[in-house]
């Protein structure tokens, strides 16, 4: 059963992310309570952007930054998990799926935040080595059924594999 989340309109400011996220480099943010507060481990944290303003602030399970964000502020309900871009209504609390008739902004956030994820890791892609040098694909059957490009894209953050064991 589709959901629809009466605090996507007022929640979700697409214009200001369009302005706003492809300023930010997705492989250096954190939360910018815990950046201003000088807290250590960021890099471990879990971060979630605010869809009303952009602001990325860090869960529930570290310093509860988005929570208290929500909690002082109108109108900031829904975040982005900037792991596996699943959006969260905290007022509602739930997740929030778009689908063909409801939610759709949500899916245009998750897609402009997916696609400088993707360039980010396209920059780094040609800086070093590329998936495909890491994978020491020997076997011709994989080279040929595997479409590379479409690999890289869906998993970015592949551990290097060795797959001339698999034939």
């Amino acid at each position: 059963m589709e959901y629809n989340c009466e605090h996507v309109e007022e929640s979700v400011n697409i214009k200001k992310l369009k302005k706003r996220w492809p300023n930010m480099i997705p492989s250096d943010i954190n939360c910018i309570t815990c950046v201003n507060a000088n807290a250590k481990s960021l890099s471990e944290q879990t971060i979630w952007l605010c869809l009303a303003c952009c602001k990325p602030h860090c869960s529930r399970f570290d310093e509860r930054h988005g929570i208290q964000h929500y909690e002082e502020k109108v109108n900031h309900n829904i975040s982005l998990d900037l792991k596996n871009f699943k959006a969260w209504c905290y007022e509602c609390k739930r997740y929030v799926f778009p689908s063909l008739n409801k939610n759709q902004v949500i899916a245009q956030a998750q897609a402009i935040i997916q696609k400088y994820f993707r360039r980010d890791v396209e920059e780094e892609d040609t800086e070093s080595n590329s998936i495909l040098d890491l994978l020491n694909i020997s076997c011709k059957h994989v080279k040929e059924s595997v479409n590379i490009k479409k690999l890289e894209k869906k998993l970015p953050n592949l551990v290097p594999l060795n797959i001339k064991y698999l034939c």
